[in-house]
């Protein structure tokens, strides 16, 4: 073949590559383009799906009221403390009771036996009148 022939051989050669490799960009590109969009809708979609919906809110009647009423009441009740029994955790659960003076009150009970009324705390060290009136409703002796 000439060498002619040849060159021109070649350049068609390079101009087809190259009009293959710029189709392949440009479809590339759009399939990246795509998927990104896709990625982004589905980010969407799951930050909306855990946000859920708003809490809506409900109308009570009277009675219904009352019941709840009650029940909080027996909740509070319930969350009363024996001091002569309770432990550690339960102790420093009290408003302005750590476990530290939780352990004070518990080896004072142990040291000079249970308490026979709300007073005796007033002997423990770091609870004074201020802090017995604090717990006053929530203390029982038994």
């Amino acid at each position: 073949m000439n060498l002619f022939f040849k060159k021109q051989i070649r350049s068609t050669d390079n101009a087809i590559d190259s009009y293959i490799m710029e189709k392949i960009d440009r479809v590339e590109k759009r399939v990246l383009t795509v998927l990104v969009l896709f990625a982004l809708i589905g980010v969407g979609v799951k930050y909306c799906l855990r946000m859920g919906t708003a809490p809506r809110l409900i109308t009570v009647s009277s009675d219904e009221a009352l019941k709840l009423e009650s029940i909080s009441d027996d909740l509070a009740e319930s969350k009363q403390v024996n001091i002569n029994t309770a432990g550690v955790k339960e102790l420093a659960r009290l408003k302005g009771i750590g476990p530290s003076l939780a352990g004070r009150i518990i080896e004072y009970r142990n040291k000079f036996g249970p308490f026979t009324k709300e007073e005796d705390l007033l002997a423990v060290k770091g609870i004074g009148a201020k802090k017995l009136e604090g717990i006053r409703d929530v203390v029982v002796i038994e």
